[in-house]
């Protein structure tokens, strides 16, 4: 991504992402929850959009750090975890709490061992972004067992993975 006229290199390019999932979902007066949240450009630049607030979990405690020079620079403040959705601690209670208005799994599950607990926990929510690395009929059949019914195929990755958008229908 470029930042104030410097080219920070990274994995993935970022601005073709973020052309793609801010046109997904509105983050005007969100709360956003991001699993899996790396260096959480999203949180970062969905509060630079207007949500309300945000909160990125992840397992890597140096991108976490990261992520502290990287509000600062932005001038964002929102709260972070180190977080192993394995780990047998009871993390869903926590993360619930925050009350998130959009939750995003962006090529999370992929390395989630305990998938059922993982979806179990998506179900919770109403709207989530999800990037899945599986074919679609899979990818949706998941939404589906989680409490998804209004599931959409919004783009692709720059992986050419599918990314979702999936409404609960209780």
């Amino acid at each position: 991504m470029e930042f104030e006229g410097f080219l920070l290199p990274g994995e993935r390019p970022w601005e073709p992402r973020w052309q793609l999932l801010q046109g997904v979902v509105s983050s005007k007066g969100a709360r956003v929850l991001e699993l899996g949240c790396n260096l959480e450009l999203l949180s970062t630049y969905a509060l630079r959009n207007g949500a309300a607030d945000a909160f990125g979990v992840d397992i890597d405690e140096t991108l976490l750090q990261a992520n502290s020079l990287l509000q600062q620079a932005f001038r964002v403040s929102y709260r972070t975890k180190h977080l192993d959705f394995d780990d047998q601690v009871p993390w869903e209670e926590e993360l619930t709490a925050f009350r998130p208005t959009i939750v995003t799994a962006l090529s999370v599950l992929h390395w989630v061992r305990d998938v059922p607990r993982f979806l179990r926990f998506l179900q919770r929510f109403d709207v989530l972004l999800y990037e899945g690395h599986d074919r679609d009929p899979v990818e949706r059949a998941r939404l589906a067992q989680a409490g998804f019914g209004d599931i959409s195929l919004v783009g692709r990755s720059e992986r050419n993975r599918s990314v979702f958008l999936a409404r609960a229908t209780r």
